[in-house]
């Protein structure tokens, strides 16, 4: 038996409204039978999670619903598929599961990371990352690391090669973001790691959806429903790439409401948050201070012509100077 959607080791399973889990979850097997979960947390068999029956194996798949689970954890959960006699015919167990908040991360380069790694966060046990490489841990950048990035798009924005990235600047805000929530809230906290440093608005089209992999948007819808499908919201960190004439910045904002609502229907979630990091203070690097401030301005007003939409200032932040890149805000900081 394998894992194949929503459970995975480390994994953090988004909660619903009675802070309980309610993840579909599907593993291949070439086994058929009934599926059965159980639940060990502390040493312990959970008392509502003892050999539970959630689904079933048949055709090489074996699909269930792992609902009910408290906010929490870490869970170790073993899946089997038994026969009607109670014989185990498949089995395969998930380690240091949670139950919490899970957020998609997702812009350009303050959002993939571009803040030196001296300044990360202490990576902390109850704050997990799904990777770029589909895999699932604590989170500790850098967690966005296109060198190792599964979907194509990757690759084709950066000429048809794996992208490069700098080893000793990759700390973005996401950890920190995931770290202060969890100290804040108590539930653990999950990130979902899809920027990509360098794009525009265009880059993000949701019409490109089609594409899947291929495209930011259908990898960022990919990612999401490799993990079950549902989260707590979206983290934004973008702008930057928008902030010339010739990326139309006077039309930013109608392609930012584009964006979130195709996000809330595709997620079917009508009121999901939506929290973006206004560009921090303008740097002369190839920009206008009129096509930059435009950018800021628009994003500060965003959460007045969308619902459930929340702006973050960054310009209040110190800044980082590079002398080959220029300068740019802490994204950690945020």
């Amino acid at each position: 038996m394998n894992l194949v959607s929503g459970l995975f080791d480390h994994i953090v399973l988004q909660r619903d409204a009675t802070n309980v889990s309610d993840a579909a979850i599907e593993t291949s097997s070439e086994a058929s039978g009934c599926l059965f979960a159980t639940v060990v947390c502390s040493g312990k068999a959970l008392s509502s999670f003892d050999h539970v029956l959630i689904g079933e194996a048949a055709d090489g798949a074996a699909r269930g619903r792992l609902a009910g689970l408290p906010v929490g954890g870490p869970y170790q959960v073993k899946l089997s598929v038994e026969t009607k006699t109670g014989a185990t015919l498949d089995e395969i167990t998930a380690n240091d599961v949670l139950v919490g908040r899970v957020w998609v991360m997702a812009g350009q380069s303050n959002m993939q990371g571009l803040g030196s790694l001296c300044e990360a966060a202490k990576p902390n046990p109850m704050v997990h990352a799904f990777y770029m490489d589909d895999h699932w841990d604590v989170a500790a950048d850098p967690v966005n690391d296109l060198r190792v990035a599964i979907d194509p798009v990757h690759k084709i924005l950066c000429g048809g090669v794996q992208p490069e990235v700098p080893t000793m600047r990759a700390t973005g805000p996401g950890s920190a973001f995931g770290a202060r929530f969890y100290e804040l809230s108590g539930v653990p906290q999950g990130l979902i790691a899809s920027a990509h440093g360098g794009t525009c608005m265009q880059q993000w089209d949701p019409a490109l959806k089609s594409e899947a992999g291929a495209s930011l948007y259908g990898a960022t819808l990919r990612r999401v429903a490799k993990n079950g499908g549902r989260v707590a919201g979206i983290l934004w960190y973008q702008g930057c790439d928008d902030a010339t004439p010739e990326r139309s910045t006077a039309i930013y904002t109608e392609r930012m409401k584009g964006l979130i609502s195709a996000f809330r229907a595709d997620f079917n979630a009508p009121q999901l948050p939506f929290v973006l990091v206004q560009i921090s203070r303008f740097a002369e690097r190839g920009w206008s201070a009129e096509g930059w401030n435009g950018i800021r301005n628009q994003q500060y007003a965003l959460p007045s012509v969308m619902p459930n939409v929340a702006t973050v200032a960054a310009i209040d932040l110190p800044l980082e100077i590079e002398p080959k890149m220029g300068v740019f805000s802490l994204a950690n900081a945020a």
